[in-house]
């Protein structure tokens, strides 16, 4: 099977263009519409791509009429640009249909057309393109001659990239004809030309052909070697064509070394990516890698299965090759089956198909098949003559691998060498995008940095430029309300002011009066009511009086109240003393009317009643606040009340003030009569 694995393998390494498939989005009636357009450039392009779609549908009537109408286009008057695009299109499109007899004559007058109109450059490409058709009919010279061609030209045009192209593929044929030492120089020489030129993305393909020359030679370890570098380099290049289909070499080898589920694990995995991009001739072969894998491990339903696909995907591709390997593997497995009858069918087919493309290492494997089916069958005569088809093939393809060995090992630096540059042109190619990555990152970040300080410094002149606009109205709301305070300020002062006058001289008429009363009941009240009166007057005098604003504490105003009531009652300051204790506190309006009232009230009712025998007393004034509460306290040690008698039951007018006062002020008090009269008030205040 060694034998058939290397045919396919030079099969595989003769690449020339990706498939050029149409997208499913193309609508077909109007590609076919542009037939009426008077643009050759349209016509050309839109019938290629209705070919390619039709071809791909499936719909062999349209695929027909699309075809005829774009061979009957005269593709001469295109520009020359346009008609290098559409014949190369149209060109791969006919390899991948395996379509090689059409595409000759197509191209042979492209090539005709260029040389008269002198389009060097056309004609190269044209000759290039010609060659994988006379390759894949298996004219080897005439695909050799074309590649010489193309060669010659694009070294007058001085287009060496091109040059490292063809010469892996002069490579390639050379393996397919047996002449190993020319396809190891012209491998060697690729990688030279991709190396100066820079090409790296084709020292994959180069590594490839050296992996498939080793495995021809039997040295399976170098080959798989050849095979991981160009796997390694079809990745750092992102190609997912060559991955797979070194992934699939690579599992060839494992085949080779008997590690058999590794080969169809890699296989499998190949397999899926050659379905899923229409890789039908990729597919069978390695379909037929994958029975041989099965058929190492004795599973020999699965090999027959995997077999039959192949054999199904070759007969598309009309790959003869790959027919004649997938007939001998199905005549194995008959013999596994004891169906001599359908093994030699089986045998015979693929002697025939490898006798007809004159494939020589497989009518080899084809004969030596047909010398054990005979022999089986006890036919003697078959069995020696398919046998001496056999001897005189090995004889004559005979050859010593071990100076082919020598010569690949002398040029392994060589090798090394260009895989060394290719990953150190990886090295510097990730190290450059994270520099460019980090860059960009930095550039995003100051670009973001700025925008956000733009948009803060916006902000915040906006902010300034609004608490301006706010502090100038605040301070224009300020001055305002500062200009109507003063003026309610100086109104109430002046209101304050007259209320205290008006009521010194109600007090001074009142004294006018007395002088008309000989009544000392009468004169007794008129006092009462000028000492009350003149508690209030000195409330309203220490509001007006307030100094900056600010009103004095209430205990200032008791501090007057009490010497103009002795003063009042004519009493001797000799003989009655009081004692103050007073926390500074501030009463409002409502609080300190009744509560000036009841201190006048109190002190007076004390002054008058408390000390009647003349003795020397003493009246206590205490006023705090703890806990939210005010507690107002007055005491004397004077006389006091009747034992019988409670101040709920005292009916005085100025008991009865008391009373209605300590209720304005919404208070508790308490009055103790033991060594004189003690009261004690205490309301929360209202602010």
């Amino acid at each position: 099977m060694r034998i058939l694995k290397v045919s396919l393998l030079s099969f595989l390494t003769f690449i020339f263009f990706p498939f050029l498939s149409s997208s499913q989005e193309v609508l077909p009636d109007s590609l076919l519409r542009l037939t009426e357009s008077n643009k050759l450039n349209e016509n050309a392009e839109g019938w290629q791509k209705a070919i390619e779609f039709y071809f791909l549908q499936d719909d062999s009537a349209k695929y027909a009429e699309a075809f005829m109408q774009f061979n009957e286009l005269n593709l001469t008057n295109l520009e020359e640009s346009q008609k290098r695009i559409i014949y190369r299109a149209h060109s791969e499109f006919l390899k991948n249909s395996f379509q090689y007899n059409i595409a000759k004559p197509f191209l042979l007058s492209a090539i005709h057309n260029a040389r008269e109109q002198n389009e060097f450059e056309s004609k190269a490409i044209f000759h290039q393109l010609l060659a994988p058709h006379y390759f894949y009919s298996f004219q080897y010279d005439s695909s050799n001659l074309h590649l010489d061609n193309a060669i010659t030209l694009y070294s007058k045009l001085k287009i060496t990239k091109e040059i490292g192209n063809l010469t892996i593929k002069k490579s390639g044929i050379s393996y397919a004809t047996g002449d190993y030492e020319v396809a190891i120089e012209y491998a060697y020489e690729a990688i030279e030309i991709f190396k100066k030129t820079g090409n790296k993305e084709k020292l994959a393909v180069a590594y490839l052909q050296l992996g498939n020359i080793l495995y021809f030679l039997d040295d399976f370890n170098q080959a798989l070697r050849y095979y991981e570098l160009s796997l390694s380099a079809f990745k750092i290049n992102k190609n997912d064509e060559g991955k797979y289909r070194a992934l699939s070499n690579i599992g060839l080898v494992n085949l080779m070394l008997k590690n058999y589920r590794k080969s169809i694990s890699l296989q499998l995995k190949a397999i899926q990516f050659f379905n899923s991009n229409n890789k039908e001739l990729e597919k069978g072969n390695a379909y037929l890698f994958l029975s041989d894998g099965y058929w190492g491990l004795e599973s020999y339903d699965s090999a027959k299965y995997y077999n039959l696909l192949s054999l199904e995907s070759n007969h598309l591709t009309k790959y003869p090759v790959g027919l004649a390997q997938g007939y001998l593997m199905q005549s194995k497995i008959l013999i596994e089956e004891n169906n001599f009858q359908g093994a030699l069918i089986a045998a015979k087919k693929s002697f025939a198909i490898s006798d007809s493309v004159q494939q020589y290492e497989s009518i080899k494997d084809a004969s030596e098949q047909l010398v054990i089916i005979y022999d089986a069958l006890k036919q003697i005569d078959s069995s020696y003559r398919y046998l001496k088809i056999h001897i005189s093939l090995r004889d004559s393809l005979d050859l010593d691998p071990k100076v082919l060995k020598e010569y690949a090992v002398k040029h392994q630096i060589q090798v090394e060498e260009a895989h060394f540059e290719l990953l150190l042109a990886k090295e510097k190619a990730q190290i450059q995008e994270e520099l460019n990555a980090k860059k960009q990152t930095q550039l995003m970040i100051a670009i973001i940095i700025a925008t956000c300080s733009i948009l803060l410094l916006v902000l915040a002149i906006i902010i300034l430029y609004k608490n301006k606009i706010l502090s100038k109205q605040l301070t224009e709301k300020q001055n305002e309300i500062k200009s109507q305070l003063e003026i309610k300020d100086s109104l109430l002062n002046e209101i304050h002011h007259r209320v205290k006058n008006n009521l010194q001289v109600i007090s001074s008429m009142l004294s006018l009066q007395t002088q008309y009363i000989s009544d000392d009941r009468v004169q007794k009240v008129i006092d009462d009511c000028k000492s009350r009166i003149t508690s209030m007057s000195l409330i309203h005098e220490s509001l007006y009086k307030k100094t900056d604003g600010i009103e004095a504490p209430f205990s200032e105003y008791i501090k007057t109240l009490l010497p103009q009531l002795i003063q009042t009652y004519k009493i001797d300051q000799v003989k009655i003393k009081t004692k103050m204790v007073l926390e500074e506190i501030h009463l409002d309006l409502d609080e300190s009317i009744p509560c000036g009232l009841l201190i006048n009230e109190i002190v007076s009712n004390a002054l008058k009643h408390a000390f009647t025998k003349g003795e020397n007393g003493q009246i206590d004034i205490k006023l705090s606040k703890k806990e939210g509460f005010i507690r107002l306290q007055i005491s004397d040690n004077g006389v006091g009340f009747k034992d019988e008698t409670d101040i709920k039951n005292q009916e005085s007018f100025g008991f009865l003030l008391i009373e209605t006062l300590v209720k304005q002020l919404e208070a508790d008090m308490e009055c103790v009569n033991e060594n004189g009269i003690k009261y004690d008030i205490k309301w929360r205040p209202i602010s």
